[in-house]
C-alpha cells in the first residue's frame, strides 16, 4: 500500500530523474568548456490513482505548503516536497478500489512532480 503522509494513492509509476549542472561556454575560435558547479536534487514524476475530493484536496495542498511530505511504499520511504500537482478525472460510474468509500466516489489520475529532500 502506497501513502503520501495519510493519503492513501494507486502508485502507477515512479519515474526518477538525478542530474548535475553543467553550464557550457563557447569561447570564440577554441573547443567548447564544460564547467561543473555540483548536482541537482532527484526528483520523482510519480503518476497515481486517487478516490474522493478529501484525498484530491490534500494532495493539492501540499503543492502550495512548503512542508516536507513522507512517501512511502513497497520498498520505498522518501521525504519529499511536492513541486507541482495536476490531476484529471476519470468518468467512472461506479469505483471498487476503495471499498471503504462510497461506490459513487470520483477517481482520478494525479502526477505530482516530487523533489528529494535529502
Amino acid at each position: 500500500m502506497w501513502k503520501i503522509d495519510t493519503v492513501r494513492v494507486f502508485m502507477q509509476e515512479l519515474p526518477e530523474q538525478a542530474g548535475q549542472i553543467i553550464p557550457r561556454l563557447q569561447p570564440v575560435g577554441d573547443k567548447t568548456v564544460l564547467q561543473i558547479f555540483g548536482y541537482e536534487s532527484d526528483t520523482y514524476r510519480a503518476k497515481m490513482k486517487i478516490v474522493g475530493y478529501t484525498d484530491h484536496e490534500a494532495l493539492k495542498a501540499m503543492a502550495k505548503d512548503g512542508v516536507v511530505h513522507t512517501v512511502s511504499g513497497v520498498g520505498f520511504h522518501k521525504d519529499v516536497l511536492v513541486k507541482s500537482f495536476s490531476s484529471s478525472r476519470n468518468l467512472t460510474v461506479a469505483q471498487t478500489i476503495r471499498p471503504d468509500l462510497d461506490c459513487e466516489s470520483p477517481v482520478f489520475d494525479v502526477e505530482l512532480e516530487l523533489y528529494y529532500d535529502n
